[in-house]
């Protein structure tokens, strides 16, 4: 079983991955790192949309397959996880799946390879260059031999691309030191507003997702991660409401077995039942957890109910109330309370 815990940025799904770590039969990465290579920017979702779903001519694929070596080549940076724990392996699994599932390659170049260059590439090869290949070409009748960096990709409808894609991870997963005879654990691995997309290139997969009350969210982003959380808005509190709704529009999941949704506040405030959702949503043995190990409800509770530490925000918390009433969750409930000792996450 591949069982993802994902969120939505800081919405705490940490949470349920230590929670997770208290288990023996569960595998789960020491290291703090995402695994979200299917549907990140460049990552296997746009592969697919442009070599299977919506290709257009040779560029759609060429394109897609260069920024997919790049991004390869950002995860495979020296000091990056996968270089550390794998080696070159990763690289040279990627290059294996991408030659299964490139058609035809051939040394040439088109003019989307000018406007993904680097300023410095667009100036020595697409201008400079160019202008000698013109020079050479129209004075000896010759063809150049253009320079080994100018290749063409084409894919169009590639035969077993899922599966090529499941045996890829797999093989990513074993160099990062998985133990497959056992739950693999792995943070974020599936996109939470679409989450079947991403699942489906994973072996027997399931998927915890977990939110957050949106007054806490803003204010953990506004008061304490603030630059680092700058992909959440909350310059002013209109963008940050139409933020979360948006992120949110495609998250309507239907009878799906292996998908659960929880809060993360229930992690503190129902802990008990929560746990056994969990438990046996995962299959897991109950007897077996070393219980608060890893997760200490009494300690991460004070991760909830910021937006009262904050009397100056009540306006921006008055406007996320009204405008999002639907996410909030309901700590009147509850008689256990923060005593916001510890510093949020």
């Amino acid at each position: 079983m591949i069982l993802g815990v994902c969120g939505y940025g800081y919405t705490g799904s940490g949470a349920v991955l230590d929670f997770l770590r208290e288990f023996p039969s569960c595998s789960v990465s020491p290291y703090d790192f995402e695994f979200s290579i299917s549907y990140i920017p460049h990552g296997i979702q746009d592969l697919e949309n442009a070599l299977v779903e919506q290709c257009t001519r040779f560029f759609s694929s060429d394109v897609a397959i260069k920024e997919f070596y790049k991004l390869i080549e950002y995860y495979n940076t020296r000091h990056g996880i996968y270089r550390r724990l794998s080696g070159e392996h990763f690289r040279q699994h990627a290059e294996e799946f991408l030659k299964k599932i490139i058609q035809v390659e051939w040394s040439g170049y088109s003019w989307d390879d000018a406007i993904l260059a680097s300023p410095l590439r667009l100036t020595a090869r697409f201008r400079l260059l160019s202008r000698w290949i013109n020079f050479y070409e129209s004075h000896t009748d010759k063809r150049y031999k253009l320079p080994k960096s100018d290749r063409i990709y084409l894919s169009v409808c590639p035969d077993r691309f899922e599966e090529s894609v499941r045996e890829f991870l797999k093989n990513v997963l074993a160099d990062l030191q998985y133990d497959f005879s056992k739950t693999i654990v792995l943070n974020q691995p599936f996109d939470a507003n679409n989450p079947s997309r991403s699942m489906k290139y994973f072996d027997d997969p399931y998927g915890i997702f977990v939110d957050r009350d949106p007054r806490d969210l803003y204010v953990l982003v506004k008061k304490h991660i603030k630059a680092k959380g700058s992909f959440i808005p909350s310059d002013c509190v209109e963008n940050f409401i139409a933020y979360h709704r948006l992120v949110r529009k495609r998250n309507v999941v239907l009878d799906n077995s292996n998908i659960m949704h929880i809060s993360f506040e229930d992690m503190m405030y129902n802990y008990e039942k929560t746990s056994e959702s969990i438990i046996n949503f995962a299959g897991l043995n109950p007897a077996e957890q070393s219980r608060k190990k890893h997760f200490d409800p009494n300690v991460s509770i004070n991760n909830t109910q910021l937006f009262l530490e904050y009397p100056e925000l009540q306006e921006e918390i008055n406007a996320i109330e009204q405008a999002l009433p639907e996410y909030l969750y309901p700590f009147e409930k509850y008689t256990n309370k923060p005593s916001h000792q510890v510093k949020p996450f």
